[in-house]
């Protein structure tokens, strides 16, 4: 039996101990985004969420989000979730999403033009919004861009409920609110719902809410500027969702009077057909 030599022998400790330290060290760092996530609470969640609309077909309409940023106000009666209930980290962000057929992709994109930067595809983005106190003669509704997430295109996903998790998660203060911003359109939007229960804010002045003044709206874009939320549209949804997760020794709050603390019972992280039960995603990538 040949003996082996002693370089030989501490060759293969030596080996064998750093294939160890990078297994702990991947061991480590699973770990670490998994219980990251797992303390998740999604701003947005309720029970009996909505469906979005279009195909008309299968909904009976077909309505989008377009040129505009926007929040939640109040969803089947539950204000506030879109709040951000402490200080902490967005670490991902979902959108509900119907399927426009091809004539009524032309017909949006006649209603709302093309974008010269994105052109017509669906394109959105979450924001971080921080309310500005109100001056003299100024609107109540005035709302600064604090943060913002990079652009998605959501065109291969229309028709599904994809997490896009954020490989630099953005760091949130208690007050500020998460929003919505869609440069082109979102199929994310449903307006089959209670007017009483159900509300949103637009990035448009009061006196121009109206369907007529959609393309000439401009979505809020640039970071550090304020922009006047002053339309409320009742009995309107925007179906999307925010995953928080708060500082360590901070208090993951609930989001509102909705769904916080807990896997969003709505949402599914498969990108393609929706199956399987819902979880909650790690931190980078494409969750599925």
């Amino acid at each position: 039996m040949p003996v082996k030599s002693r370089k030989t022998t501490l060759a293969r400790t030596l080996a064998f101990a750093l294939t160890l330290v990078a297994a702990v060290t991947a061991l480590v760092a699973f770990h670490f985004s998994t219980a990251t996530a797992s303390k998740s609470t999604v701003l947005g969640a309720i029970k009996n969420a909505p469906a979005p609309l279009c195909p008309a077909k299968k909904t009976g309409g077909c309505s989008v989000m377009g040129t505009v940023t926007g929040f939640g106000v109040s969803a089947n009666g539950n204000k506030g979730l879109y709040r951000i209930p402490n200080d902490g980290h967005i670490v991902a962000w979902s959108v509900d999403m119907g399927k426009p057929d091809k004539t009524e992709v032309g017909n949006i994109i006649a209603a709302i033009g093309e974008h010269k930067k994105y052109g017509t595809a669906p394109v959105a983005r979450l924001a971080i919004l921080k309310h500005k106190k109100s001056k003299k003669g100024k609107s109540k509704s005035r709302y600064t861009l604090a943060k913002q997430s990079p652009v998605i295109d959501l065109g291969p996903n229309e028709g599904h409920k994809p997490i896009y998790t954020l490989n630099k998660p953005l760091k949130v203060k208690k007050g500020q609110v998460a929003a919505l911003t869609v440069p082109t359109y979102a199929p994310a939007y449903t307006n089959k719902v209670s007017p009483a229960a159900n509300a949103w804010k637009a990035s448009r002045p009061s006196d121009k809410c109206g369907e007529q003044y959609v393309a000439e709206a401009k979505p809020h874009l640039r970071k550090g500027t304020t922009r006047n939320y002053g339309c409320t549209l009742s009995g309107e949804q925007i179906l999307y969702y925010a995953y928080f997760v708060a500082n360590k020794g901070g208090n993951g709050g609930n989001g509102g009077n909705g769904g916080g603390g807990q896997t969003d019972p709505n949402r599914a992280t498969v990108i393609g057909p929706d199956a399987g039960a819902p979880q909650i995603p790690t931190v980078g990538g494409i969750a599925g």
